[in-house]
């Protein structure tokens, strides 16, 4: 809803025309939808022809808020998740529609190698995969021996229930760079994610991805931004990424989570290495960087990635 006739006295000063000039500000409220986009502003002349005379671009969700006392500071992470990512039915129907609007829908392969997974975060990490907005995807998931019985059963049922799902057993534990290049071999989709057996991704993650793709039809390496799950299920500790640096990413894998590979450049490369365990995803990543253009590399500013922290898990010590 738009208020017209706030004083503009800088106006009337400018534009001696009565005062008409005087009370011709006027405010309104703007939904920005997910990603970016422009704002336009258009007037009618007296000809009755619409013209633009302003215009800008916007990217969502911001991170601040123009209120009746100003800029109004997130306080802290809960706030802003609060106030700037949470996914609407609106923001979810406008998705939809931009998906269907993808002249490239590439399926996305997320390759899930599993071993003794506790069955609550497991199924939790399989579920943030299946209520992805962007449907065109598989999961590829591997199970390296595990002792626990209740992870191959849990594997088998999701099988049955949903044909993009494909799952395979290990005979015996090989560790996760060898259960990763199963995952790996199991895939069909043009582009490969990585997800954590304890880990979740936001709903947006793959759409982001696509996306991106279709804006970037030459981006070979994508990565998000991300936060950690304490026990309780809440978000902390976010991970607010810059574009590709590749001083920073010699220094440390700041790329991480979410990221998503073109498929054949990783069989190019060899796929993850054993020896590498436990920083296998950053010997993968430093392969594959050699062989592209920076320009191929892409960072979606949005926290797609969410990682478990757990006894044992990489995330209690990242």
């Amino acid at each position: 809803m738009a208020n017209y006739g706030i004083l503009r006295p800088d106006v009337a000063a400018t534009f001696d025309t009565g005062p008409a000039a005087l009370r011709s500000g006027f405010s309104l409220d703007v939904v920005v939808p997910w990603g970016a986009g422009t704002l336009v502003l258009e007037a009618r002349s007296k000809s009755g022809a619409w013209e633009e005379f302003f215009s800008t671009p916007l990217r969502g969700p911001l991170l601040w808020s123009r209120g009746g006392d100003g800029e109004e500071q997130v306080g802290n992470y809960a706030d802003w998740i609060r106030q700037y990512d949470r996914l609407t039915r609106d923001d979810a129907k406008r998705i939809q529609q931009q998906i269907a609007a993808f002249t490239r829908r590439p399926k996305i392969s997320v390759l899930l190698p599993v071993y003794n997974t506790e069955l609550r975060w497991l199924r939790r990490a399989i579920e943030s995969v299946r209520k992805q907005l962007y449907r065109e995807w598989e999961l590829c998931i591997v199970d390296d021996a595990s002792t626990e019985p209740h992870v191959w059963k849990l594997l088998q049922s999701y099988a049955r229930r949903d044909p993009r799902i494909k799952i395979k057993r290990r005979a015996e534990n090989g560790h996760i760079s060898a259960t990763s290049n199963d995952a790996l071999a199991l895939a069909t989709g043009e582009f490969v994610a990585l997800l954590d057996h304890d880990d979740e991704l936001a709903a947006t993650a793959l759409y982001f991805a696509a996306r991106e793709l279709n804006e970037h039809p030459d981006a070979q390496l994508l990565y998000s931004d991300e936060d950690k799950l304490d026990q309780q299920g809440r978000r902390c500790d976010p991970y607010f990424k810059p574009h590709w640096n590749p001083d920073l990413f010699t220094s440390q894998n700041y790329v991480s989570h979410l990221s998503v590979f073109a498929t054949e450049l990783v069989r190019n490369v060899g796929g993850f290495r054993r020896g590498f365990e436990g920083s296998q995803d950053y010997d993968l990543t430093l392969r594959c960087v050699e062989q592209i253009a920076p320009a191929q590399i892409r960072h979606i500013p949005h926290v797609l990635y969410h990682w478990r922290i757990a006894e044992q898990s990489t995330a209690t010590f990242a």
